[in-house]
């Protein structure tokens, strides 16, 4: 029998008039590029419509990922159907943000079970929010930092600022120009301490 994988789609690259190479972020074994052969054809199992960027899946592997070579899937599934991020512009925007960012990060990626979960969650909590998710982005991005091993070290004084190239706060302006000023470093600070729920609160 068949393990069904469970993952993310992170990228879709059109392969040919039929076909996609797809990118896919698995809870169990980490970042994995899969051939999906006759995606665009109206006979296919496996529609094209499966592979949206940050569609959650289950599929069964017909040919394991080796090396260069490119592994096969079927049996594709959603494991959730988004009701609101491929329809609200917004959203949707936002969606492209966190795509394009994952995209970026994900190379080479192991399992890592938490950093999973932190996706789906973080995801399906955009979908499902009604307001006040404009600094989701802002949120996201952080918590990121977290899983990649350099997450800043945000002990918050008054009146200091943000020295990006050390990931801390320091009192005084340092001599390069890689740092957040008094201005901006409170909402760095607020959106580190907020949680979801709460970053409309964060102006």
């Amino acid at each position: 029998m068949n393990d069904k994988v469970q993952g993310i789609v992170i990228q879709t690259v059109r392969y040919g008039d039929t076909s996609l190479i797809v990118k896919v972020f698995t809870r169990g074994f980490g970042l994995k590029s899969y051939m999906v052969k006759g995606a665009f054809s109206h006979t296919s199992k496996n529609r094209a419509a499966f592979f949206q960027p940050l569609s959650i899946i289950n599929y069964v592997e017909a040919g394991k990922p080796n090396g260069n070579a490119l592994g096969y899937l079927k049996d594709v599934q959603l494991v959730y159907t988004y009701q609101t991020l491929p329809f609200e512009m917004n959203k949707s925007a936002i969606m492209m943000f966190v795509s394009e960012l994952l995209s970026k990060t994900l190379v080479g990626q192991e399992q890592n079970d938490d950093f999973y979960s932190f996706v789906v969650k973080s995801l399906q909590w955009l979908d499902l929010v009604d307001s006040g998710y404009a600094n989701f982005p802002l949120f996201f991005t952080l918590e990121l930092t977290r899983f990649l091993g350099f997450y800043p070290k945000l002990g918050y004084s008054e009146g200091y600022c943000f020295d990006m190239m050390e990931g801390v706060f320091v009192p005084d302006y340092p001599l390069h120009p890689y740092y957040l000023g008094r201005l901006y470093f409170q909402n760095l600070f607020l959106v580190h301490k907020a949680s979801k729920q709460y970053l409309h609160l964060v102006q």
